[in-house]
């Protein structure tokens, strides 16, 4: 397929809207994923946010401690429950632990303006019940260098078709390459040192994705900010846990 011209593209912030029965795609799968194995990553939380102007919309997330979830800064709402040990978000499965969030902590230099800082913690009412379904992942550490060429993967609920309107019920998954000078190349000075990008042709993230975690080996090193509008002609980018990982740490131990 042809790539859309940098002149045209634009970032795509990856926040969705809720999916109902009506408009939910099962057969479908992420931007060049599939359907992950049921519980498989039983750190992903979906975000369900509800705001006087957007309505209910949607957003991924991770457990990282009993009471916290990392998520992207642009995933804000008035409102917002967390669903923990969801396979089938539109199923009210045993497994789901569905949590109030209390507080919501975006980066102090995050604008709504732009992508940069695009990472927030948030407080969940009560701790969550850990068990084979619903897990902590543990982040990177401000050491860590997460090399060019290393295979990764991010998951979500989120739109399944590149220009397409349908999200999914399922939790999808998708392996990404780890890229550097493609991503600067794409996105030019909006790609800062704090972000990091994966993706392999017409593969990646996508409107609800957001807040979703880049995991490579067990750890997560991203959290998913933007990518292209249509979906997977740019690289996905997400924001570098390893930049933020002592503003978690603090933040968490405050609260």
């Amino acid at each position: 397929m042809t790539a859309v011209p940098s002149t045209t593209m634009k970032v795509f912030f990856l926040m969705g809207f809720f999916a109902v029965s009506t408009g939910v795609a099962d057969s479908s799968r992420i931007i060049g994923g599939h359907e992950a194995a049921p519980h498989s990553r039983p750190y992903m939380v979906y975000l369900l946010m509800m705001g006087k102007d957007t309505g209910k919309t949607n957003c991924g997330g991770f457990l990282i401690r009993e009471d916290f979830v990392l998520t992207a800064a642009h995933c804000d709402a008035e409102n917002i429950t967390a669903i923990l040990g969801a396979h089938n978000i539109m199923s009210p499965e045993n497994s789901q632990q569905i949590i109030k969030v209390v507080k919501a902590i975006p980066f102090p230099s995050y604008c709504k303006r732009g992508p940069n800082d695009d990472i927030m913690l948030l407080k969940l009412e009560k701790k969550a019940a850990l068990d084979e379904k619903v897990a902590i992942l543990p982040l990177s550490k401000n050491e860590d260098v997460l090399k060019v060429g290393s295979t990764c993967s991010t998951a979500g609920w989120g739109l399944v078709e590149s220009e397409g309107i349908h999200m999914v019920s399922k939790l999808q998954e998708v392996n990404m390459s780890v890229f550097r000078r493609l991503c600067a190349a794409k996105w030019g000075a909006m790609f800062t040192e704090y972000m990091t990008c994966a993706s392999s042709p017409m593969e990646g993230g996508c409107n609800g994705d957001s807040g979703g975690p880049l995991v490579c080996d067990g750890v997560a090193h991203g959290v998913l900010s933007f990518s292209s509008e249509p979906c997977g002609y740019f690289p996905t980018v997400f924001m570098k846990i390893s930049m933020y990982v002592d503003w978690i740490t603090r933040e968490m131990d405050r609260h």
